[in-house]
């Protein structure tokens, strides 16, 4: 029998938190083995993370698979779990969470209700009360998703779901062509943006996204990305990939040394603007320092890519 939801599970060198995550959705209820198949797709860790899912999906309530992914990166993990997929709703989640036990079941319900071309939900972090202040002022943009309590629709200007808790039918996954490879951690060049760029994409072509706060997944928060460094480089970097999202739509921008000149004015404003808080409100000061460096970040791909500033094509799976 087809499942009806596929969810895919994309992996690097963290076993431990993947244990908890399929631990999570082995906790599922409502929902009959036949409907849920889970795919592992390992981006080629090197590690006991084979070792793991085998001695897992013996006891596993849904089919439990294992799929190697050599090229490094999420959106090709991604990607590739999709077509490794059978299921009609491919159900994204990242090792670092865990689904609650009535997610699963509410997964084909919502999409009944709301004809969604894309769809997810509520993404908080365990122990999130504890957290200090500055840390308060990112999370909502970088780990956390909360739209209200009510079932909504995302514009243009909302918010984005988190790429781990996404859910995107199979035919509109294949008409979009999924998640873009040229941004998006892969180890060792990262960015960030893909997950947005996939919601950008739908939207703009007239599609649907919806938050339901009923599809509830918690996040685990690393130790490392307790640090203010973390969240200062995360900044930079998901900067650079947003500069790869639009460099097309600027590619007729005036320019100084490669860089769109109203870029230049974004970041000396930025800039001023993190000076003027660190003055005046320290602890959102923080907050804006992010900001900014975002945009040197922006900045400093445009230079980079100053000899092309125009994508030959944007296909996702190039």
């Amino acid at each position: 029998m087809v499942p009806t939801i596929s969810v895919i599970l994309p992996t690097f060198r963290r076993p431990q938190l993947l244990k908890v995550a399929l631990a999570s959705l082995a906790r599922s209820e409502g929902c009959a083995p036949t409907e849920v198949e889970v795919i592992v797709v390992d981006n080629n860790s090197g590690d006991v993370t084979p070792t793991v899912v085998s001695d897992i999906a013996r006891d596993f309530p849904f089919p439990l698979r294992y799929v190697l992914e050599k090229v490094q990166g999420v959106s090709v993990a991604r990607n590739r779990g999709a077509a490794e997929a059978r299921g009609a709703l491919f159900v994204y989640m990242d090792e670092d969470q865990q689904i609650h036990p009535g997610y699963l079941a509410r997964v084909p319900q919502t999409y009944v209700e709301t004809k969604a071309d894309c769809f997810g939900g509520w993404l908080g972090y365990v122990g999130a009360e504890k957290f200090p202040s500055w840390l308060w002022t990112v999370i909502g943009r970088v780990g956390q998703r909360d739209f209200g309590p009510q079932v909504r629709s995302l514009g243009i200007r909302d918010g984005r779901l988190a790429g781990g808790n996404m859910i995107l039918p199979r035919e509109v996954f294949a008409r979009f062509g999924g998640f873009r490879t040229d941004v998006g951690p892969n180890g060792k060049n990262t960015t960030y943006g893909e997950d947005l760029d996939l919601q950008d994409r739908i939207l703009a072509a007239g599609g649907t996204v919806f938050y339901d706060p009923a599809l509830r997944q918690n996040h685990y928060l690393d130790p490392e990305r307790m640090k203010r460094s973390y969240y200062l480089s995360r900044a930079f970097q998901a900067g650079r990939g947003e500069y790869r999202l639009h460099r097309n739509e600027w590619a007729a921008a005036a320019r100084l040394f490669g860089i769109p000149l109203f870029l230049w004015r974004r970041t000396v404003s930025a800039g001023l603007q993190a000076i003027a808080r660190g003055l005046s409100k320290p602890e959102q000061s923080f907050n804006f320092l992010c900001r900014f460096l975002s945009d040197v970040g922006q900045c400093r791909e445009a230079f980079a890519l100053r000899g092309n500033p125009k994508l030959i094509s944007i296909n996702p799976a190039s």
